[in-house]
């Protein structure tokens, strides 16, 4: 998800962004745990599960994703 993150709004370069992409990234993983369509893995990152491969191929990623919340 880091590089993903840093490839759309750039890498942060001080101490203090860099903590509040982490809690973004964090925050992200959440929500979608919440909503079923990931987990972590043994090494903390996070895998898609099916609902979330199927989210991939959505017309509307954020309205499929508000109806698995």
């Amino acid at each position: 998800m880091d590089k993903e993150i840093y490839r759309r709004f750039g890498k942060p370069r001080w101490g203090d962004a860099r903590l509040a992409y982490r809690a973004v990234i964090l925050q992200i993983v959440l929500i979608w745990e919440q909503a079923r369509i990931a987990a972590r893995s043994h090494g903390g990152g996070p895998i898609l599960l099916p609902d979330g491969l199927r989210l991939l191929d959505a017309a509307d990623a954020a309205d499929e994703l508000r109806v698995l919340l």
